[in-house]
């Protein structure tokens, strides 16, 4: 992926006669994640009764409603506290100087890029395409980013 990367901003691969070689480290660990457990709250409104009275006064018939008033009452829900399996991936890209490990067998390093991500895939080669895009965007400029 990184050969056709350079390709594509305009290198030109050489394997008689290399300016650098690249090295890679990639890793993918899966970690258990918990979103801890959170109430909230909601105001729920609660109607008020009717109460219903009859009776008799002096021989009169009389009937009636009384509607005691409404009311808000808070209402709590819970969400969360489910656990997750979350993947942490892990790029390492080193360019190291040919010449001077041929000439002298020691490395020099010219470059070096890390970028890394998490989520729900474990298969880091589905992601690392994105992640070296993000990485190579630098390349060759000396960053912190």
């Amino acid at each position: 992926m990184i050969k056709e990367k350079l390709i594509a901003k305009g290198y030109i691969y050489d394997d008689n006669s290399p300016d650098f070689l690249v090295t890679l480290f990639s890793c993918c660990n899966p970690y258990e994640t918990t979103m801890p457990e959170i109430t909230l709250y909601t105001n729920k409104y609660v109607p008020g009764e009717a109460q219903h009275y009859s009776g008799q006064i002096d021989g009169y018939y009389y009937s009636g409603t009384l509607q005691t008033p409404g009311h808000i009452e808070k209402e709590p829900y819970t969400i969360g506290g489910s656990k997750k399996v979350v993947y942490y991936r892990f790029i390492l890209v080193d360019f190291i100087n040919y010449k001077k490990l041929t000439d002298s067998d020691r490395l020099e390093q010219i470059w070096r890029g890390e970028v890394e991500s998490s989520g729900s895939n474990s298969d880091i080669r589905i992601v690392a395409p994105v992640m070296l895009d993000k990485l190579l965007q630098r390349y060759p400029s000396r960053t912190t980013k």
